[in-house]
């Protein structure tokens, strides 16, 4: 070999040595991703060892597809979602997955944690396996996953929780409905409503399920006096049992007479706090004498047992006085100067005067009004009793919560009844 030829040879092999250097650099760079075009090629979908024609084996990434054997992946590598080597949403084996992960979320309306439709709270809302939630779940009371008032299954809810209360017109005790007595805010009720009438509960004693007392008049002395109490409104109010007045907070008009002895009135003040309450009273000797036909202390007088509507049992015609439905300062319906003034309906001839009375099937606390031909009204005379002189009349009936009742009449002498019946409103 001459000098020439051993030259080149050098030449050539420094030339082989710094090519596989630069070829062995570049498939170092690119193992990691397995990139390097000089590397892999794919054919036919598989991802084949360009330097032995053979599918790569293990996984391998490769233009950020992920292969296996070859072949583009799908299922779990490394606890990420592939789908034919992509990262893939959907689900697989029962679990969401969102861009390959496990997903925590609302998807479509349902509610995954960790990939799994669960039940939880989720912003402020129930899922129950994944869905929101209607019904009761641990005792509460679930509409579209928020805690909600209102009736499941005959049983009354506030807030998702069994309350007791009144609901659309039902009162309910711990979610069941419940009909009997109850009080509330200091006044008495069977199940929705106001008691009426005079109910004695828990040693208590209510009148149209407003609190009352008993009370008694005592004297110092024996003067064998009638007494008369009237209410604020001027209506004789008449003993419960044994000398004692059933009484609810107001004020009152106390009037003892007997022979002998002056008069005796005393307005009163009662605050229904105590269940028994006496007051005392002392009376002047006089030279005045017991009138049997006063009007105030007369046992057929302007308050008639029969047409007691203030403290009978089982009657719920009491007034308030706050209930303004009543209030007589109001009520220009019923102005004495009016009908004292202008009431032509009484004859002087007692023969033809007919003697009205109104009598109800129920106690509806009501007020009448009637009204001559001419538009004048009539005021009664005695407990509702009213003297008509001959001739046609009409009349109007209202009450709290019932319809008014209206119609006309005729008289022509004698005694009248006339009964009505009312319907609630």
């Amino acid at each position: 070999m001459n000098k020439k030829s051993i030259v080149k040879a050098a030449a050539l092999s420094t030339a082989i040595i710094i090519g596989t250097t630069s070829v062995a650099a570049t498939m170092t760079v690119n193992s990691a991703t397995a990139d390097a075009a000089t590397t892999y090629i794919v054919k036919s979908g598989k991802l084949i060892v360009k330097s032995t024609g053979k599918a790569a084996s293990g996984y391998v990434t490769y233009k950020s597809v992920l292969y296996n054997n070859g072949a583009k992946f799908t299922g779990l590598y490394k606890d990420k979602y592939y789908k034919s080597g992509a990262l893939a949403t959907g689900t697989y084996k029962s679990k969401y997955y969102s861009k390959g992960t496990l997903f925590t979320g609302i998807k479509s309306s349902k509610y995954y944690k960790s990939g799994v439709l669960a039940t939880a709270t989720y912003k402020n809302k129930f899922y129950k396996e994944g869905v929101l939630f209607t019904g009761v779940y641990q005792d509460k009371y679930y509409s579209k996953g928020v805690l909600t008032t209102g009736i499941y299954k005959s049983k009354y809810y506030k807030n998702g929780v069994l309350a007791t209360g009144t609901y659309k017109g039902k009162y309910y005790k711990n979610g069941e409905a419940y009909t009997g007595y109850h009080v509330s805010s200091g006044k008495l009720y069977k199940g929705a409503s106001l008691a009426k009438g005079t109910v004695q509960y828990e040693d208590l004693y209510y009148i149209n399920g407003v609190l009352a007392e008993l009370v008694s008049f005592d004297a110092d002395d024996a003067y064998n006096g009638k007494v008369t109490l009237k209410d604020s409104k001027g209506k004789v109010v008449n003993p419960f049992e044994d000398g004692y007045y059933l009484l609810i907070s107001g004020t009152y008009k106390l009037t003892v007479k007997a022979n002998g002895y002056a008069t005796y009135t005393k307005t009163i003040k009662i605050n229904a706090a105590n269940q028994e309450e006496s007051i005392s009273y002392s009376m002047d000797e006089s030279n005045e004498s017991l009138d049997e036909d006063d009007e105030s202390v007369d046992d057929d007088s302007s308050y008639e047992e029969d047409d007691d509507s203030s403290y009978e049992e089982d009657d719920d015609s009491y007034d308030d006085e706050d209930d303004d439905s009543y209030d007589d300062e109001d009520d220009e319906s019923i102005d004495e100067d009016d009908s004292a003034s202008d009431d032509d309906s009484i004859s002087d001839d007692a023969d033809s005067i007919t003697y009205v009375e109104f009598e109800a099937d129920d106690a509806y606390r009501e007020k009448i009004v009637i009204k001559s031909k001419n538009g004048s009204i009539v005021t009664p005379k005695s407990s509702g009793k009213y003297q008509l002189s001959p001739g046609t009349y009409s009349y109007t009936i209202t009450a709290p919560g019932y319809k008014t009742v209206s119609g006309k009449f005729t008289v022509s002498g004698g005694e009248e009844t006339i009964l009505f019946t009312m319907m609630n409103d």
